[in-house]
């Protein structure tokens, strides 16, 4: 269900903070979906959000740098994406076009990195409009608000 269904069933409802951004200190989470981290791997994950050529470039680098210090780097990328990464560990999460994937997938592509034992996970930026707000809400929770940002 997505926020826009909330708002043509139950008219305008608000998103409260902790779900698109880092609770400060002293602040309480309403919930337990809401504390910091949340359905984290053991893996540190880091989510690169910009154009998207940029952030295949980026996590290509920063996977290469990984793999060259002995570290086990996934990237999570999508169908659409999966190509710019050959050579690397990638596990495809869904299709960018079709968010309903990504959402399905998850949970399942955060456990397989336990199961693959990687040391640091690469995680593409996706749309947070819509369905999408949920998916980055727990992203950014797993990732612990690790997100990298590239200009132009």
């Amino acid at each position: 269900i997505t926020l826009g269904m909330l708002n043509d069933i139950v008219g305008e409802v608000n998103v409260d903070k902790a779900v698109v951004s880092l609770l400060k200190e002293g602040e309480t989470p309403k919930a337990p979906g809401m504390k910091y981290t949340h359905y984290s791997p053991k893996a540190d994950i880091t989510i690169v959000r910009g154009e998207l050529s940029q952030v295949e470039a980026y996590i290509v680098k920063k996977a290469d740098e990984g793999r060259a210090a002995g570290k086990s780097v996934g990237i999570i990328a999508t169908l659409q994406s999966e190509k710019y990464y050959e050579g690397h560990e990638v596990l495809v999460i869904g299709d960018r076009r079709k968010p309903e994937t990504i959402a399905a997938n998850l949970f399942k592509m955060l456990r397989k990195c336990d199961f693959l034992g990687f040391d640091k996970v690469y995680v593409e930026y996706f749309d947070d409009d819509e369905l999408g707000l949920a998916i980055m809400n727990r992203l950014k929770k797993a990732a612990g608000y690790d997100i990298v940002e590239l200009n132009g």
